[in-house]
């Protein structure tokens, strides 16, 4: 409802009061002429007349100043509605509904006061306060609207920030699944992991027995020696042409490696945390740290005769043992004198080594010195290296106990095939000959 209609409507209940003292006025009267022409006219009804016209008219003098009011609130809302105008919309609605039931509820109080209190009262005053308490509102309006402009902008700043993150996300989540497909697919490539919370040296062996297994390779059972244990076996094997390209890529630890399952696809090696240097002083040292990572060629020793075990990977395992094993712990496997052997291996004084070699297998045996550990993972098996080595060593054989060589096969792979006749024989000494075959055991 606008001020101009509450104005109209308050005119006309104003109007009606003053008909109604009227009309009470005319009655008074009829009633006076009655009283006359039947009684005399007397105190208390001059005081009655008296009273009504004194009332009709502060009743007149109220409804001036009620107009006179709304005409100025009037006035004072276009004002303010000027002020206040924003494009249209929620807050423009707003707005409009603040000053309306503002200026309503002020025609409102000052109507109820015109008619009950002073009619004199000062209304430029409540006009004062009216304008302040727009004002105040129409400041307050402004203020929320500046807030919600800065919450939005916030907002849509926050989302723009959501979606780069969300886009950085997608990425790295993209890229972490390529990454888990890489690693997957390459993790027969890698070196088996060893486990940093093992720390005793009895369950070293059970570790090894836990890494994969490489199938395609002769039992134990069926393999055969390749050289004597007197032999040098670099030497035995640069003599050969066709195996010469192997002397510098195999290992050879005599007395000083040992089995972890009965597979002999998993090994430890063993070597001294100390040496002897050539001024005869005792270092610290390591003689596998070169060999970590790398892939050798394995012999090995067994009942005074060497084997060859195939391609075997060294692993760093001295985060597990850093401080060396007791040779003790592994059931004999490991000789105190071949410890002690590489121990003084690098002594200058010959005579002093020879002296100290008894001592220092005792302190191996004791567990006085203990002893570094290295870990060998089967990867493979070179059946060429195998094959003529064995082949050449069953030969000599023969040639040792006086019997003619003949064309040697191996029964288990018949491609291979070795002619060996000492100094003088060669392939051709053999054609249109049957061969014998051999079961070399």
């Amino acid at each position: 409802m606008t001020p101009k209609k509450t104005v109209s409507r308050k005119s006309n209940a104003a109007a009606a009061i003053i008909t109604a003292h009227l009309n009470l006025n005319d009655n008074s009267k009829d009633d006076k002429e009655m009283a006359e022409e039947t009684t005399e006219p007397g105190l208390e009804s001059s005081l009655k007349y008296d009273e009504l016209e004194e009332m009709a008219s502060s009743a007149m003098r109220a409804m001036e100043m009620l107009n006179l009011s709304f005409a100025e609130a009037s006035a004072q809302y276009d004002l303010i509605k000027s002020w206040t105008m924003v494009p249209e919309g929620s807050s423009a609605i707003r707005a409009d509904e603040i000053v309306s039931k503002a200026i309503h509820e002020y025609t409102r109080t000052t109507a109820e006061k015109c008619i009950m209190t002073d009619p004199d009262k000062d209304w430029m005053e409540q006009v004062a306060e009216l304008e302040e308490a727009l004002m105040i509102c129409y400041f307050d309006y402004q203020s929320e609207k500046a807030k919600n402009e800065v919450l939005t902008q916030s907002l849509e700043e926050a989302n723009e920030k959501v979606k780069i993150l969300t886009g950085r996300n997608e990425d790295l989540r993209n890229k972490l699944k390529a990454k888990s497909k890489l690693s997957s697919s390459n993790v027969v490539k890698k070196a088996p992991f060893i486990p940093s919370y093992v720390s005793s040296d009895f369950v070293l062996g059970a570790l090894m027995r836990k890494l994969p297994k490489f199938p395609n390779r002769p039992h134990p059972s069926e393999r055969r020696p390749v050289c004597r244990s007197d032999v040098n076996l670099k030497t035995y094997i640069e003599s050969d042409v066709r195996t010469r390209k192997y002397t510098n890529k195999f290992l050879y630890l005599p007395e000083r490696t040992v089995w972890c399952n009965q597979d002999e696809d998993q090994a430890l090696a063993f070597g001294p945390l100390f040496f002897c240097d050539k001024n005869n002083r005792s270092v610290r040292g390591s003689t596998f740290v070169e060999l970590h990572g790398k892939i050798f060629h394995l012999f090995f020793l067994k009942d005074k005769l060497v084997y060859y075990a195939g391609f075997y990977k060294a692993l760093d395992i001295r985060s597990i043992v850093p401080d060396g094993v007791r040779i003790g712990d592994f059931n004999g496997g490991v000789s105190p004198h071949g410890l002690a052997e590489a121990t003084l291996s690098e002594a200058g004084d010959i005579t002093l080594r020879t002296y100290r070699l008894h001592a220092i297998s005792r302190l191996y045996q004791d567990g006085v010195l203990k002893a570094e550990c290295m870990a060998l993972h089967n990867v493979g098996f070179d059946y060429n290296l195998y094959e003529r080595l064995s082949l050449r060593y069953a030969a000599d054989a023969l040639l040792e106990k006086g019997k003619p060589i003949m064309a040697l096969r191996d029964p288990y792979y018949p491609h291979a095939e070795l002619l060996a006749d000492g100094a003088n024989s060669s392939a051709n000494s053999v054609q249109g000959n049957k061969a014998k075959r051999l079961r070399l055991g």
